[in-house]
């Protein structure tokens, strides 16, 4: 039975008791007590109020404290109350079996309704406690993560130093390194290739993911170019770059006899590789020119996808972060992930209760114009803007789409929110989105919509507001 109530209270431990609340409960007791003799005698004991004044110590101390405090403490204020039925202010008090209940419901009622309230008020200091356990674990999880991203980075940096020493190009090399640490997954398997026509003269080359063993073709540069319509696993110099994890050209298989029957269209293939020493993706080279082809380049090709191995794996592992937290501190904004799960709370709150909830879309057009290297600058200069212009009860988040912000209103019917938004909006106008606008082609598109009648889920709310952002604009 114990364990019982202790699973129910979210506990493995009894909680220490709380004398303060003994203490809380004697001074109000008396100061009820003291009031009924002095200002009002002849309400004995306010028997005869309803509600009785001791509900209000009651279910304040329930709520404020535990199960055991609040138990002995609604004790405490039915054992006043049977006190002064048991000793009336004039005559005597006679027992009788068939009056017994309704003069002594009312202390069994006070212990009823603390030890459900203070029971309740249990379980949910435990679960508190148990989510701040729970926080401080994910907090501690995070610091590692942000250790170990820092100790890849460190790394990282100490090889970009050695190498810079030996060649002056690799200057700018690591400059487009650090520009793919704010592209998403497939940009950065793309620049790649970008990075190999720049700097080792690359003519036409290929992007292959490795899926349950087999070679797919993503990307190429240019796009759609091929010299082959092989499959990838009849090109044995991929084959053997998979099979050994290790760069493979030509030259591997200069004494095999079918070398004048090979009709693969790869003159030089290297892994992608990540820190656990897997291979998450094959480089096909297809065309480069004769001068070009030597042992510096293979060098300097296999180190170019060392680099992109571990910019991948730390974007990887940077996406998974962010899905899990809450708050991007990146734009000082809530996260997608997050903002799907409390609008929903929002809607299904106003839609119980029958209260004005709205929300509104933030959209930079022309944002796939704005140069790569400020995205982010844009993305929170916006953000900051918006911030500045919501209260503590509404949310900014972030949304599908990196030129979409979210903004969640609830008590606010759509006419309110229409005004707070044109404000905000005539408020970036004045801004002008400099300097990321140069060329006067940013432009900030909003919709707003609120909760009607016979929505059943957010949903529903968000598609009207999506389909309002994305209507042509009327003339």
């Amino acid at each position: 039975m114990k364990n019982w109530i202790r699973n129910f209270l979210g506990q493995k431990r009894p909680r220490t008791f709380r004398f303060s609340s003994v203490i809380e409960t004697l001074i109000f007791l008396s100061a009820v007590v003291i009031t009924n003799q002095i200002f009002f005698p002849e309400y004995h004991g306010f028997l005869n109020v309803a509600p009785h004044p001791f509900w209000a110590i009651v279910i304040l101390i329930a709520i404020r404290y535990g199960f055991k405090e609040g138990l002995l403490c609604a004790g405490l204020a039915g054992a006043t109350y049977a006190a002064f039925v048991l000793f009336p202010k004039e005559g005597t008090y006679y027992f009788l079996t068939i009056n017994l209940f309704s003069d002594f419901k009312m202390p069994l009622l006070f212990l009823f309704t603390g030890g459900v309230i203070s029971g309740y008020t249990e379980h949910l200091i435990r679960r508190t406690e148990i989510l701040r356990q729970r926080l401080a674990e994910s907090r501690t999880e995070a610091r590692n993560l942000e250790e170990k991203n820092q100790a890849t980075l460190d790394a990282l940096n100490k090889l970009e130093l050695r190498i810079a020493s030996q060649f002056n190009s690799m200057v700018d090399l690591f400059g487009a390194l650090a520009l793919t640490k704010q592209l998403p997954i497939d940009d950065i398997k793309q620049h790649l290739l970008k990075v190999l026509t720049q700097y080792l003269q690359v003519e036409q080359c290929v992007y292959y993911d490795l899926e349950r063993g087999h070679l797919i073709r993503r990307f190429s540069f240019p796009e759609s170019a091929s010299n082959s319509s092989n499959t990838p696993d009849e090109d044995f110099i991929l084959t053997e770059a998979l099979r050994t994890n290790q760069m493979a050209s030509l030259g591997h298989f200069a004494q095999r006899t079918d070398m004048e029957q090979y009709r693969g269209s790869s003159l030089l293939a290297g892994p992608v590789i990540n820190s656990a020493g897997e291979t998450v993706g094959i480089v096909g080279v297809e065309k480069i020119p004769f001068l070009e082809y030597h042992p510096h380049n293979f060098k300097l090709f296999e180190t170019i996808l060392t680099w992109w191995g571990h910019a991948l794996e730390e974007r990887l592992k940077f996406d998974e972060f962010s899905a899990k937290s809450i708050y991007n501190e990146e734009l000082g904004v809530f996260n997608y992930t997050y903002f799907q799960g409390r609008i929903e709370q929002e809607f299904q709150r106003a839609k119980r209760f029958s209260l004005p909830i709205s929300f509104a879309l933030f959209k930079i057009e022309y944002y796939e114009n704005v140069p790569i290297d400020r995205c982010i600058d844009l993305r929170q200069t916006l953000a900051q803007i918006l911030s500045q212009h919501i209260t503590e009860l509404e949310m900014i988040s972030g949304y599908a789409s990196d030129d979409t912000i979210a903004i969640t209103l609830p008590f606010m019917m759509a006419a309110d929110a229409e005004k707070r938004l044109q404000k905000i909006s005539e408020k970036i106008e004045a801004f002008q989105l400099q300097p990321y606008n140069n060329d006067d082609f940013l432009r900030i598109r909003y919709a707003v919509g609120d909760y009607q009648i016979g929505m059943e889920t957010c949903t529903e709310l968000i598609a009207e507001v999506e389909k309002r952002l994305n209507a042509p604009i009327q003339k």
